[in-house]
């Protein structure tokens, strides 16, 4: 489950790193990490997908033939970079 005091400033800065017309907020859950739902109830927590398929090889996830489009690394760092200094007071 997302905690809202964390996912506000993740998604503030991924804004700002790669525009509001490309974060797209879901508003209802999925089953799309169940190691990400353990985690949250220790922590406060938010998830983050990162869109990173290749236009050429559109393969799913967990299969030996994904590929992913390395280009969104950086993107991602920055952006979650940026959303940790937030929230730890230093930007």
């Amino acid at each position: 489950m997302n905690n809202r005091n964390i996912l506000h400033p993740v998604l503030e800065a991924t804004r700002q790193i790669i525009g509001a017309d490309k974060v797209i907020e879901l508003t209802q859950g999925s089953m799309g990490s169940e190691d990400f739902a353990e985690f949250s109830t220790r922590k406060p927590a938010a998830h983050l997908r990162i869109g990173s398929k290749l236009e050429h090889h559109q393969t799913m996830l967990h299969r030996s033939d994904f590929n992913l489009d390395e280009a969104c690394i950086p993107t991602a760092v920055r952006a979650l970079s940026l959303a940790m200094m937030r929230l730890m007071g230093s930007a």
